[in-house]
């Protein structure tokens, strides 16, 4: 967690600057941002799990690798996967269709 290391490093550090100084007041600002962006976050995600089918959550947390957060991620960019009708439909929505380019007999396999 981002924030808490800040706070962490801060206590431990020598200070080069007074307490009540700009910096410090800059400091403590980013590090409640960032506190309250975690928050909205996690706020956000137990919403997403409100929302979101049970059985696709089930489905894609199987796969090794990915949890609930991911999942959920997924799910939320995806939408309902079963409007793509076969993988390469979801692969090109994804942007990791491989490009083929051919010209006359020469057939090339382009990167992602």
């Amino acid at each position: 967690d981002i924030a808490q290391s800040l706070i962490r490093l801060a206590k431990v550090a020598c200070p080069a600057v007074k307490k009540n100084s700009a910096h410090i007041r800059g400091l403590k600002m980013a590090i409640n941002n960032i506190l309250s962006a975690e928050e909205e976050c996690q706020t956000a995600l137990q919403e997403m799990a409100k929302l979101a089918p049970k059985r696709d959550l089930e489905i894609l947390t199987s796969i090794p690798g990915i949890g609930e957060n991911t999942a959920l991620r997924i799910i939320s960019e995806l939408g309902d996967i079963r409007r793509f009708n076969n993988p390469s439909q979801l692969n090109a929505f994804v942007g990791v269709d491989p490009q083929v380019y051919e010209s006359g007999n020469l057939t090339a396999h382009l990167s992602i």
